[in-house]
């Protein structure tokens, strides 16, 4: 560069940086108007903070303030900091002002609405105020977006300016018109950048999806800028239709090449299918082997003959892991897990976990002691079953528990196996099945559980269960983790005792379905619903579910239970419906403690309605929640009659807020819930339920509140 060209660079550069100060200058000199709160131009200084932002707008309005505050350098307090401000030894944060970014977020906002759909916007700021006592500024924008930019004409075309759908061939082209047909009736929304881009995206994957591995896609937009429309062109280059020649897998070591490719959705010879290539990119990731996983398309000729490579970077063969919690009726958890990802080859993963319930810090809701628990257990997967699609496991595991709501020291044994169908990801069927075997420890005299007349306490013995069930997780939601939209089905049939008969079974047929679904209401809002139907039938000896106390205490696993938080949220866990009084004596045979048992039913309908909600001044990892829960439970001797008719007057309501926070691991949930309709026992203590009982105390005698009524549930993962 020669020195007359730099100088005269270096003489542009300070105009330009003139100008801007000038524009500057000229913008603030509004502020030196005589008004209450204002001051000259002088009082703004590098001490200067901001107090607010907002926004005015002239004309109509597209966006909301939280999108357009992010495209800003300036920042302004929120809710947050004006708490911290009202408390003692907290200092809120502070908000520089710069009159140079000022005029740079001036900019930063017309292209944020250029970039979408604009094209002549206009963005302002004479109404920004100064309040010299603070040395603080209002910021107040003036956004005038003129017409949007519509999509008028979109267009599809060959290298030779021909109509595309000449390229394909009369078993594609029928296919193209009608994807061709649907984006076009596109015309007409407001057209952005990002709009060009989605379209150009959908085209390029559907050409892939067909086979056309090297495909290519150019867009060209026409915009007239004095009619505000655009009208869009895009060259399709398919290329030829390719198959599968080769697969290659690199990076692999302790896994063989063949295990690789067994779980991908395509072999040798197959048509390209970029979705296929993806799918085998995630059941890859799904095996749990591997830390990396990349699939590409090395450099090759492009004819119809298509490479493909998945590179890989295994994982560590063995992991330990350790995590704690807790709980209200078992108190502090501890669990320890051993994996080994690649047992005895093959992708076979074995897991050997244990788990300790204390009993520390419980608070059980029924008034009897905590429950304690030590467990051990293995499980061996197998991913592949002569088909990728479907997979197994088996799992042995041994318990020895104490249940006080029971009067209850018990040890099983059992053995579980399945077979899983894949259908898409997170959409399974499974059969499977467990034969377990329970029996009582210590003195069998000191083992007792009440009975429905209260006035004997009888003793259990051992006792199996042989039960097959067959179950799916059905449906389609935008996110299996956390879901905004869509719907799930989740059936499951039981069989006890039937296929094959033990001795000291329990006998029973058992169906029950889950239905949930998920509509987005708005950006920010989605409205959830859940309704759950279940019956149980017992058969043989297995019906004598009142006048046989062993077979009471035998179902008490299998029958239904309402309340909790993820039921109806009014009730403790498993405490809505009829409750069994429980007492302990001393040896005199007086009274010293009471509790209540959960009854239970043969059948359960259940619904659930939720509508998540921002939280206003708190950030987008906070949701709100409204909520109607609504639960019966069908007793023994009328399940199948009543399940028929559903007796609407008998269910119990509840309803509540709540308030969710996301984190990695999910929601964390805090759910307030309230009773609606609660029966008198749903409002009396343990020992009031006693009294009731025994005739010593009447109904009115019961000592309510407002606070019986309400129920606090802390939790994590989503209500349903």
């Amino acid at each position: 560069m020669t020195p007359a060209a730099r100088s005269q660079r270096l003489g542009t550069a300070r105009h330009r940086f003139a100008a801007a100060w000038m524009s500057v200058l000229f913008a603030f000199a509004s502020l030196a108007a005589p008004a209450a709160g204002q001051a000259p131009l002088s009082s703004i200084d590098a001490q200067t903070t901001v107090r607010s932002i907002s926004f005015k707008f002239a004309g109509g309005r597209t966006f909301d303030d939280a999108a357009l505050r992010e495209q800003m350098w300036h920042k302004a307090p929120g809710r947050w900091d004006r708490i911290k401000g009202m408390l003692p030894l907290l200092t809120p944060s502070t908000y520089p002002f710069s009159p140079i970014e000022l005029q740079k977020d001036v900019v930063r906002l017309e292209n944020y609405y250029r970039r979408n759909g604009f094209l002549h916007p206009s963005v302002d700021y004479p109404a920004s105020q100064v309040d010299t006592a603070r040395n603080q500024i209002r910021i107040i924008f003036t956004v005038r977006e003129g017409p949007p930019l519509v999509l008028q004409d979109v267009g599809f075309f060959d290298g030779d300016g021909d109509y595309a759908a000449g390229v394909f061939s009369d078993d594609l082209r029928e296919d193209w018109i009608a994807f061709r047909d649907g984006l076009a009736l596109q015309t007409g929304r407001r057209y952005t950048q990002f709009e060009g881009i989605r379209i150009q995206d959908q085209i390029l994957s559907w050409l892939k999806n067909a086979g056309f591995a090297f495909a290519s896609v150019q867009r060209q937009a026409d915009v007239d800028s004095s009619a505000n429309t655009v009208d869009l062109r895009f060259v399709v280059n398919p290329g030829p239709r390719g198959y599968i020649s080769e697969i290659q897998i690199d990076g692999v070591e302790s896994v063989e090449p063949r295990i690789v490719r067994r779980e991908l959705p395509f072999r040798v010879g197959d048509r390209y299918s970029a979705a296929d290539v993806a799918r085998g990119q995630q059941e890859l990731f799904e095996m749990n082997l591997f830390r990396v996983v990349i699939s590409e398309l090395p450099e090759q000729p492009e004819d119809s003959t298509v490479v493909v490579r998945y590179r890989l970077r295994e994982a560590r063969p063995r992991n330990v892991s350790a995590q704690t919690g807790y709980g209200l009726d078992e108190g502090g958890q501890v669990e320890a897990r051993w994996s080994h990802r690649n047992f005895m080859g093959a992708a076979r993963q074995l897991t050997a976990s244990g788990v300790y319930s204390s009993g520390y810090g419980a608070a059980p809701a029924g008034g009897f002691g905590a429950s304690r628990r030590k467990s051990v257990s293995l499980r061996l997967n197998q991913p592949y079953l002569f088909t990728r699609r479907l997979s197994g496991a088996i799992a042995p595991s041994y318990v020895r528990g104490e249940v006080p709501s029971l009067n209850l020291r018990y040890e099983e044994a059992e053995l579980n196996t399945a077979v899983i169908y894949s259908i898409y990801n997170f959409r399974t069927i499974t059969f499977s099945h467990s034969l377990s075997r329970a029996r009582p420890l210590g003195d069998r005299e000191d083992l007792r559980i009440p009975t429905l007349t209260f006035d004997t306490q009888e003793s259990f013995d051992v006792f199996n269960q042989n039960v097959f069930s067959l179950s799916a997780n059905l449906g389609n939601v935008d996110n299996y983790l956390q879901p905004t939209s869509g719907f799930l089905i989740r059936p499951r049939v039981e069989m006890g005792g039937v296929l094959v008969q033990l001795k000291d079974d329990v006998d029973y047929y058992k169906v029950q379905s889950e239905f949930v679904g998920y509509l987005p209401l708005g950006e920010d809002y989605t409205l959830s619903g859940r309704l759950y139907v279940g019956n149980i039938w017992p058969i043989k000896e297995s019906r004598s579910q009142v006048a046989d106390p062993q077979i009471e205490f035998r179902f008490d696993r299998i029958r239904y239970y309402a309340g909790g938080a993820n039921d109806v949220r009014g009730w403790p866990s498993d405490l809505l419906g009829p409750k069994v009084p429980a007492v302990k004596r001393d040896t005199a045979g007086t009274i010293t403690e009471y509790a209540v048992e959960p009854w239970g039913g043969l059948g359960k309908i259940a619904a659930n309605i939720e509508l998540r909600t921002p939280v206003p001044w708190l950030g987008s990892s906070w949701k709100g929640a409204v909520f109607l829960d609504m639960a019966e439970l069908l007793p023994s001797d009328a399940a199948e009659e009543r399940i028929r008719r559903i007796p609407l007057n008998e269910f119990r309501f509840g309803t509540g807020v709540g308030l969710r926070y996301q984190t990695m691991v999910g929601f964390i949930r805090l759910d307030l819930g309230y009773k609606v309709n609660p029966s008198i026992q749903d409002l009396a203590s343990p020992r009031e339920i006693f009294e009731l009982r025994e005739g010593l105390i009447g109904p009115g005698d019961v000592d309510t509140n407002i606070w019986d009524r309400l129920r606090l549930h802390l939790s994590i993962g989503q209500s349903f």
